[in-house]
C-alpha cells in the first residue's frame, strides 16, 4: 500500500530531528526512484523556494559551488521537482571519476590535452548516464533507439542496459581485451572511436532526436568530489578535462543539461587546475545565503513540524515574506537571551551569529534546541532561553569539526592550530599580535613557514575575519564566507575571531566590557551582500 504524504514526511521530520536531516540528503540510493516517481509533493514541501538560490537554479548554472552544509545536495534534489525534465540522472562522481582515471591509465601516459580529456568525460557521462535512461524511458522512434542500444552493446559488451553501474568497467575491460596501447591519449581516443561500428556522435544525435520527438529534456547531475586525492598528476589532468567539459556542455547540447556541484573549500585549488577559468566557469552559481533566507528555511521546517505533531498549535500561514517568517519564529522562541558575556541580545541574532551562514548550521542548531526543549520543558513546542543556550552549546563543537574536516584536503592540522593558537588570542586583535602568536605557536602547529599563508588558512576557513564596524552591543566582523573570492585585508586592519571558534577553543577573554562579535551578513534586515549568480571573477 502506498504511504500517505504525511507518513513519508514523518520519515524526515521526526521528534528527534524536528527540522529535518541536517545534511539535506532527503534522497538516497535506496529511495530515489520511489520518491522521484510517486512523491514530488514531499520534495516540494521539504524545500523552501523563497530564496534567490532556488530562483537562480532555474537558469541552469553549469557549476554550483558550495561549502559543506551549504545545500549542494538540495540543489541536486531540486531538479527532481522541475517538470521540464523527463530524464533526471545523478552521476555519482565516486563511480565515474575512478573509471575515467582508469581509462586515462589504459590509454597511455603521454601528454593529456585538456580538450581531449574533456571529450572523454563527455562521452563517458552521456554513455553511462543518458543513453541507458533513454532506452529505459522510450520505445520510439525505433530507429534511434536501436542506434543507442547497438552503440552500448558494441562498445562495452553490456547486453542489459539497466546494468548502468557496470557499464564503465565493462567498457574498460573490453578495451583491455582489445589490447589498446598508445603513448598519446589523442591517438587513443581516435582508436576507441573505430572500435565501434556506431560512433558516439551518431548515438548522441539519436539521443537528441528522441528527446526532440517527445518534446522532452534531460539533465545529468554530477555530485561533488570532496574526498579525492587532489595532488595526483592524473587527477589534475582529469579535473582540467572535467571543468572544460562542464563549461562547454550546456552550449553544445540543447536538450541535455549537465550540472556539477563542487566544494567551495577547493575553490582556489580548482582554479589553479583550470587551464581557462573564463571558459570553464562561464556560468556558476555560488551558494551563499542571506540571513533572512536561513530564517525562512527554519520557519518553513517549523511549520511542517507543528502541522505533523502539534496540530492544536498549528496555524496555516503563507511564509512568503519576512514579517510572517519572523512572527512565526518569535511566537515559539524567547524574545531575548543573556549571552556568555552577561549581555542581553535578540534570540534570533544570537543564533545566527553562531553560524557561518549555512543551512546545515541552522538546522543542526534548531534540531538541538527543540530536542532539548522536548526533554526539559513542559511548554514544548514553545522554547525557553535555557533550551536555546544549551542547544547552541551542544552543537558548536560539531560546527568547528565540520569546518576543519571540509578544509582538510587543502590545509593540514587545522584543529591543532585552533587548539594551540586560539587560547592565546582575544576576540579582537591586531595583525602584528597574530604574527607574534604565529611565531610562538602557529608555525609549529601548522607546519608553515610563511605568516601570510598561515593567515590565509585562518581567513579562508572563516576562523578569523576583519573588523569593519562597531555598534553599542557588537563588534562587526567580515568573514570570507560572505565574499566571492579572497577577503580583502591589510596589515593595519584589526582582526577578530568567529564566535563559535572563540568559544569552542576557549579564546583569551579581555577585561570586562568586551562586546560580542557579530559576523557581517547575519542581520536578517541587512543588505544583501551577494552577486548571487554570475561568472566567477578570479583574483
Amino acid at each position: 500500500m502506498k504511504a500517505t504524504l504525511q507518513e513519508i514526511l514523518k520519515k524526515h521530520i521526526t521528534q528527534d530531528e524536528p527540522f529535518g536531516p541536517s545534511d539535506a540528503a532527503l534522497i538516497n540510493a535506496n529511495d530515489f526512484e520511489t520518491i522521484k516517481t510517486h512523491d514530488y509533493e514531499v520534495l516540494t514541501m521539504m524545500f523552501d523556494p523563497n530564496n534567490k538560490i532556488a530562483k537562480s537554479l532555474k537558469s541552469k548554472p553549469s557549476i554550483v559551488f558550495g561549502r559543506r552544509g551549504s545545500g549542494k545536495t538540495s540543489c541536486l534534489n531540486s531538479a527532481i521537482t522541475r517538470k521540464e525534465y523527463k530524464i533526471i540522472d545523478i552521476a555519482r562522481s565516486s563511480r565515474v571519476f575512478g573509471a575515467v582515471i582508469e581509462m586515462m591509465k589504459l590509454l597511455g601516459d603521454g601528454m593529456y590535452f585538456t580538450d581531449t580529456v574533456s571529450d572523454l568525460w563527455e562521452e563517458m557521462l552521456i554513455s553511462i548516464s543518458l543513453f541507458p535512461r533513454i532506452i529505459e524511458t522510450y520505445t520510439s522512434p525505433e530507429k534511434d533507439i536501436d542506434v543507442i542500444r547497438h552503440y552500448l552493446i558494441n562498445f562495452s559488451g553490456v547486453t542489459d542496459t539497466k546494468e548502468v553501474k557496470s557499464f564503465m568497467w565493462s567498457l574498460i575491460n573490453s578495451l583491455k581485451r582489445k589490447s589498446v596501447s598508445t603513448t598519446d591519449i589523442n591517438t587513443a581516443i581516435h582508436v576507441l572511436a573505430n572500435f565501434n561500428s556506431i560512433s558516439f556522435e551518431k548515438a548522441a544525435t539519436s539521443a537528441n532526436n528522441i528527446l526532440l520527438y517527445h518534446k522532452n529534456k534531460a539533465i545529468m547531475l554530477a555530485d561533488s568530489f570532496d574526498d579525492y586525492p587532489m595532488k595526483l598528476d592524473k587527477f589534475e589532468h582529469a579535473i582540467s578535462g572535467l571543468l572544460r567539459c562542464v563549461g562547454a556542455f550546456n552550449k553544445r547540447h540543447e536538450n541535455v543539461h549537465l550540472q556539477l556541484c563542487l566544494p567551495t573549500e577547493l575553490y582556489h585549488v580548482l582554479k589553479r587546475m583550470s587551464v581557462a577559468p573564463s571558459k570553464d566557469f562561464n556560468y556558476t552559481l555560488i551558494l551563499q545565503w542571506h540571513a533572512q533566507e536561513l530564517l525562512s528555511i527554519a520557519a518553513h521546517r517549523l511549520n511542517l513540524y507543528l502541522a505533523l505533531y502539534y496540530s492544536a498549535q498549528y496555524t496555516k500561514r503563507k511564509l512568503e515574506n519576512k514579517e510572517v517568517v519572523r512572527q512565526l519564529l518569535d511566537e515559539y522562541l524567547p524574545k531575548r537571551i543573556t549571552n556568555g558575556l552577561g549581555m542581553e541580545e535578540d534570540t534570533i541574532a544570537y543564533i545566527l551569529r553562531h553560524t557561518q551562514l549555512l543551512p546545515r548550521n541552522l538546522v543542526m542548531y534548531f534540531n538541538a534546541i527543540y530536542k532539548i526543549s522536548r526533554d526539559i520543558d513542559p511548554n514544548h513546542p514553545y522554547i525557553s532561553e535555557r533550551a536555546v543556550i544549551e542547544g547552541i552549546m551542544s552543537i558548536e563543537h560539531t560546527l568547528t569539526e565540520e569546518v576543519c574536516f571540509a578544509y582538510s584536503q587543502v590545509y593540514l592540522n587545522i584543529e591543532k592550530i585552533c587548539q594551540q593558537c586560539i587560547p592565546e588570542l582575544p576576540s579582537v586583535f591586531s595583525d602584528s599580535y597574530l604574527h607574534k602568536i604565529f611565531n610562538q605557536r602557529g608555525k609549529k602547529a601548522s607546519g608553515l613557514e610563511d605568516f601570510n599563508k598561515f593567515k590565509d588558512l585562518l581567513t579562508e576557513t572563516g576562523i578569523i575575519g576583519v573588523v569593519i564596524g562597531e555598534t553599542e552591543r557588537y563588534i562587526i566582523g567580515r568573514f570570507e564566507y560572505t565574499t566571492p573570492n579572497r577577503l580583502a585585508r591589510s596589515v593595519s586592519d584589526n582582526l577578530c575571531l568567529h564566535p563559535v571558534f572563540a568559544k569552542v577553543y576557549k579564546y583569551k577573554k579581555n577585561e570586562s566590557g568586551t562586546k560580542a562579535i557579530y559576523p557581517y551578513g547575519s542581520d536578517p534586515d541587512g543588505d544583501d551582500y551577494r552577486d548571487i549568480c554570475t561568472e566567477v571573477v578570479f583574483t
